[in-house]
């Protein structure tokens, strides 16, 4: 791995040049009954660039507004960011249509810290230096270099700056660079939290048994599928045939082609497996759990479950109840047989965060990143990631460190290059 960190070198070496300008005194505010912490020589001013919508409508309707007020620390466990690259999601570019607004429109309203439903900024997670934290924080100074995610009902990271929760925010491990360390935190809560907490899958017993993994050329498949192969799991994948060399570097055991004939059969005569991890939509719940080993507490977990579309389609009431009918339903018929169907969301978990990040530490673990667009782009990011077919993540770069995403994309194609 000696290739990588010689084309780290320079993108570190930048890193370490910014803040070589921040000195390492820091000076303590007092506004209210809040203390915040500011490192001496960091001018943040007030106002910031973010991508914004004002109103749901589509990708069309981002703005790049430059005279955004810089976010204010209000609580007691919050860090405000500089973020330096930041990842596109689908969800990015489903919210822009309006996905999910009744449901985190009730989150906002609970949270006395949020600000209006509009001018909105998306983006789940990130990569940065901290600035400035709230006084009772300790584990964090400004200064600091650290990755994380934000939770859905705050504004979003498409912006020079973001407020984030002490408890969903880790140290960025030295050996990325940050375009690197942005394309890690949501893919990789989510696959963790999808297989770990709804799945049941554990590192102690995980050795020898068999995985799926659906749509495993996206950015949470992808993290799946090395997150399995480190606890020594068999791993088989579904993808198009472009990203069969990907999944294969990856580690994948087996890489299926959906665009061959008779696949399904070939999967229903591979001798099931004990977790499926569904990372699509385009697949029946009747032939993924036909999958599954029967009777031996074998789990399904879809990752893109009705939930949110069925409450902004018919409300609180019917939503939830038309949700839980086809659950309930699916889940019967897999109780019958031993198995369990879940559905996989993501949750911000400060020590799943922290495992992730010993995993890219230690390079058990790798990005997997299909394009850089810089902050200018963002649009033209958003579009790439609607079209689908992602090869890894899609990331912002902020500072423009110029990664150079098509020679380091997995660890295998880094070995060949060495």
């Amino acid at each position: 791995m000696h290739f990588v960190r010689k084309c780290l070198a320079g993108s570190l070496r930048s890193g370490r040049s910014a803040l070589a300008n921040v000195s390492a005194t820091v000076s303590t505010e007092n506004s209210g009954n809040r203390t915040t912490k500011r490192a001496q020589g960091t001018a943040i001013g007030t106002a910031m660039k973010a991508w914004q919508i004002g109103k749901y409508g589509g990708p069309q309707e981002l703005r790049c507004n430059v005279d955004v007020g810089v976010p204010a620390i209000r609580n007691k466990s919050s860090l405000l960011v500089e973020v330096h690259a930041a990842s596109v999601n689908p969800l990015d570019t489903i919210r822009t249509e309006g996905y999910g607004k009744k449901v985190i429109g009730a989150m906002r309203c609970f949270d006395r810290n949020c600000p209006p439903e509009f001018p909105m900024t998306l983006g789940r997670d990130f990569s940065g230096i901290v600035r400035a934290t709230s006084g009772d924080i300790r584990e964090f100074q400004p200064g600091d270099e650290v990755m994380g995610v934000i939770e859905p009902q705050r504004q979003g990271t498409h912006a020079e700056y973001v407020i984030a929760s002490a408890h969903c925010v880790v140290k960025k491990p030295t050996n990325v660079s940050h375009v690197e360390a942005a394309s890690i935190p949501y893919a990789g809560l989510t696959a963790w939290s999808s297989l770990c907490f709804f799945g049941g899958v554990r590192e102690q017993s995980a050795r020898g048994r068999r995985a799926l993994i659906l749509g495993a050329s996206g950015g949470v498949g992808t993290f799946a599928i090395q997150l399995l192969k480190t606890w020594e799991m068999h791993v088989t994948t579904v993808v198009r045939d472009d990203a069969v060399p990907l999944v294969n570097e990856l580690g994948a055991d087996c890489a299926i082609d959906y665009l061959q004939p008779q696949w399904e059969e070939s999967l229903r005569a591979s001798g099931g497996f004990h977790v499926i991890l569904n990372c699509t939509t385009n697949l029946s719940t009747t032939f993924a759990m036909d999958c599954l080993k029967v009777w031996e507490n074998a789990s399904y977990i879809h990752t893109t479950p009705p939930l949110l579309r069925n409450i902004d389609a018919h409300g609180w009431p019917i939503g939830v109840f038309n949700s839980a009918t086809e659950f309930g339903f699916d889940a019967i018929l897999g109780m019958c047989k031993g198995q369990w169907y879940r559905w996989g969301y993501i949750l911000p978990s400060k020590k799943a965060l922290e495992e992730i990040a010993s995993l890219v530490s230690k390079e058990k673990i790798c990005p997997v990143i299909d394009d850089v667009f810089t902050f200018e782009e963002l649009p033209l990011a958003y579009d790439k990631v609607r079209n689908g077919h992602a090869r890894g993540k899609t990331v912002i770069d902020f500072k423009e460190e110029q990664f150079d995403t098509k020679k380091q994309r997995t660890k295998a194609r880094w070995a060949k290059l060495f």
